[in-house]
This record gives C-alpha cells, sequence and structure tokens, in this order.
C-alpha cells in the first residue's frame, strides 16, 4: 500500500494540505511552553515496554508456572506477549504522565485513536 502511495504520488488529510501549502500549524496550534517533560519521560516508556514485553512474552511461555527461561521463551505466544506489553506500557505512561500534568487525558485518548 506504500509503495502504491508513493508511485501514485497520492497525500492524504494533512499531507494533502502540507503539499497545496495550506496547512500553517504554527498558526493553527498553539505551544504550550509550560508543561515540558524531561529526558526520563522518553527513556522510561521505552525501558518498559521492552521490559513488559519480554515479561509477558515469558509469562505466556509458562515461565511462572514451573517452566525454565529457555522453555517459556521457546513456547511463548509472541504477538500476545507483545500487544501485552504494550497495553502494560500505555497504563504506564499514563500514570507516569498524568499526576504530573505533562499530557491531559484527551491528549492521551486522541494519540491511541
Amino acid at each position: 500500500m506504500i509503495l502504491l502511495a508513493v508511485l501514485f504520488s497520492a497525500d492524504f488529510g494533512k499531507m494533502r494540505e502540507a503539499v497545496n501549502g495550506e496547512l500553517n500549524i504554527a498558526a493553527n496550534e498553539e505551544t504550550n511552553t509550560e508543561r515540558r517533560g524531561k529526558v526520563l519521560d522518553l527513556i522510561l516508556p521505552v525501558v518498559f515496554l521492552i521490559a513488559f514485553s519480554i515479561l509477558s512474552m515469558l509469562y505466556t511461555g509458562g515461565l511462572f508456572e514451573g517452566a525454565s527461561i529457555g522453555d517459556a521463551f521457546a513456547n511463548c505466544d509472541a504477538i500476545l506477549g507483545l500487544a501485552m506489553g504494550i497495553a502494560y506500557s500505555v497504563i504506564f505512561v499514563e500514570l507516569l504522565y498524568l499526576p504530573r500534568k505533562i499530557v491531559t487525558p484527551k491528549e492521551i485518548l486522541d494519540r491511541l485513536v
């Protein structure tokens, strides 16, 4: 699909507006400089995504039911483990950002959709 979009120069939505010169992001969006995150706000979600994904794969492989680490990785459901890792990471990010008011609940939901 991406190949077809590139070959036929297909632009959609905001991309089409930007190509036609109609999109003015600076004028349409106000910038809020009071809510700035820190470097850890970028690093921690990635670290937790990796950790939660690995733990979820080990869980689906039966590590917590007595299997060895090697057997748990060999018998894991990788797709389910990665999906669980993503879900746990999204919850972690919400718990990390919302109390400190880095983002609003509406901004989180807008980005998830």
